[in-house]
Formats: C-alpha cells, structure tokens, sequence
C-alpha cells in the first residue's frame, strides 16, 4: 500500500509539473492563436501589383504653399498623406482643396512609439484618427509609425483603432534623390516616402518624371489595400 501511494504521489508530481509547463508556454503566446480582441494591422513595405503602381506618401504636413498646390493640382498627383493632426488642422483650407489625395493615420504628436507603453501607443493612434475625421470627414485606414518605430503593441493599437495598415516604404524621395534597396530602379509596387519641406516640389517633380521614364504610374494606396 504504502508503495501505491508513493506511486500516486509521483504520478501527481510529474502531471502537476506538465501542466504548469503547458499553462506556462500558454502565457508565451506563442502556441496559441490571437483572439480576434487583439488582431494586429497588416505591415507593409511596398505593394505588388500588375498595374505598374508606385505610390507616393508625404508625411508629417509642416509646408503647404500655394505654388505647390498649383502644381499638384495641374497634374491631379494621388498622394497618400500622413500628416499630424495639428498642421492639417492648421493647413486644412489647402489640404481639404485637394480631392486627389487622402489623409492617413501619424499618430498625434509623433511620438516614438517603442518608447511608449502599449495604451499610449493606442491613445496616439485613435486619438489622431478622431481628430482627422473631424477635419477632412473621413477616417483614417492606414497608419505610418513616426520615425518607423513599431512593434507587435504598435500594431495592435492600430487594429483597435480601426486601422487596416501599418505602412512603412521602400524607397526614398527627399532632396531630389531617390534612394532605394541595392540602389535598384524603383519598380512596380514601391512606397515612395517624402516630406512636407520646402524641399519637396523639386522632389516631387524629380519622382514624377521617373515614374515616367520606367513606365510606371502613381496611385493610391487605398485603392490597393482593402
């Protein structure tokens, strides 16, 4: 008897230890599928397509001239912004003039986003869509991290948000020069990031006649993520 109930006991020590293991690994949450609570937004960097597509992004939305918009509204250029809250807010008579474009989530005061806590990371993000939506009447469905900083929290608090999107990019525009991986030729599927500075309709106008020159053609990122 005494041997069965030292057997028993084993027993329970090794289900004890397997079953504090599993809840363990559990905690991890790598072995278990996300609930749909938690759904992160989809990361990109560029977006393959057979319609010979690059798509140009500005960000942040501190120079809007009205030479500029004389010229991006000669040519009806899509772009997709990622402007603040504040310098739309403040620019919004130019912005809102532009039918050709539409206005993407940057968070509300361009915080840098790993070094902020998951519920900062979502009140940035929710907070500055609330804010568009009151400006241009029209919510955001895509969000660009400031300075590029996310993680699986960032992506996250977009989903909660209601963003579809994290957007990142493949190729560079600013100062006239276009900048991509390997130092390739910007192909079919490209993000194009810029800047609202004084530097961008020289910019703009080098991207333009390149999209040109490889037979390619800009349009808008929401026409192509759903």
């Amino acid at each position: 008897m005494a041997r069965s109930r030292h057997s028993l006991s084993a027993l329970f020590v090794v289900f004890f230890v397997l079953f504090a293991g599993s809840a363990a690994h559990a905690d991890d949450g790598e072995s278990v599928a996300e609930p749909t609570a938690i759904r992160k937004a989809k990361l990109v960097y560029n977006v393959p397509n057979r319609d010979n597509a690059v798509f140009i992004t500005i960000d942040d939305g501190g120079y809007a001239s009205p030479a500029l918009g004389r010229w991006l509204d000669q040519r009806q250029v899509p772009i997709t912004n990622f402007v603040m809250p504040e310098m739309l807010h403040l620019h919004r008579s130019w912005y809102r003039a532009r039918s050709f474009m539409t206005f993407e989530n940057h968070t509300n005061t361009h915080a840098h986003m790993t070094l902020i806590s998951p519920a900062e990371q979502e009140r940035e993000i929710c907070r500055a869509s609330r804010l568009i939506e009151g400006i241009v009447k029209d919510r955001p469905t895509l969000y660009r991290p400031p300075r590029g900083s996310w993680n699986d929290d960032s992506r996250r608090a977009a989903a909660k948000c209601g963003i579809t999107h994290v957007v990142m990019w493949s190729a560079t525009a600013d100062g006239g020069v276009i900048r991509t991986p390997g130092n390739r030729p910007l192909r079919s599927g490209d993000i194009v990031i810029l800047h609202y500075n004084d530097g961008l309709p020289a910019s703009l106008a080098h991207l333009l006649a390149t999209i040109d020159k490889h037979g390619l053609k800009p349009a808008l990122l929401r026409d192509y993520l759903r």
